[in-house]
């Protein structure tokens, strides 16, 4: 004698809805590294463009010093750190987005620009410019979303479609 029993109501939507988003994640799991190259390339774009502004061939341009000049100089910092800063950051602003496109040393290429963008952030005012970014009121702008970016990236890496995944520098999301 067989009998037949019929599923409580509910249970077959749920087990539906169940499938349904294990075939989501499974596609979600997939299109991660295409994402992941989206956001360090949006980033990447966003600070080598201005690193180029800072660059006259192969020497840091005028503009760059004058930039920091204007932020820092009413600071008291001394010319010869003003200086430094203006070239450290020329270089940063092309070496960091370098690495972050092509996903060499990725978490130090977003943790590098993820520590510009808080300095950036914390330091610049020069209110003869009417510029003051130091106030918590000001974080909610474009920096929000860099440090988001650069932070997500820091902390997940560069993703499977990256330099440090093909010479081993990063596992696969799996094998953690």
């Amino acid at each position: 004698m067989t009998t037949q029993t019929t599923p409580p109501p509910g249970r077959g939507f749920v087990a539906s809805v169940r499938s349904l988003y294990a075939r989501a994640t499974d596609l979600a799991s997939w299109a991660e590294p295409v994402g992941l190259l989206a956001m360090r390339l949006l980033l990447a774009r966003v600070f080598l463009n201005s690193g180029l502004t800072k660059w006259d061939g192969l020497s840091v341009s005028n503009s760059a010093y004058s930039q920091f000049e204007v932020f820092y100089g009413n600071t008291g910092m001394s010319f010869f750190w003003i200086d430094n800063l203006a070239r450290i950051t020329a270089v940063a602003e092309i070496v960091l987005p370098a690495l972050l496109v092509l996903g060499l040393f990725g978490r130090v290429g977003a943790f590098g620009l993820l520590t510009m963008t808080f300095v950036i952030q914390l330091t610049v005012c020069n209110p003869d410019y009417n510029v003051c970014l130091t106030g918590w009121d000001d974080w909610w702008n474009v920096h929000a979303w860099w440090a988001a970016i650069a932070l997500y990236l820091a902390v997940r890496g560069p993703g499977g479609i990256s330099l440090d995944r093909v010479l081993g520098l990063e596992r696969s999301a799996g094998a953690r």
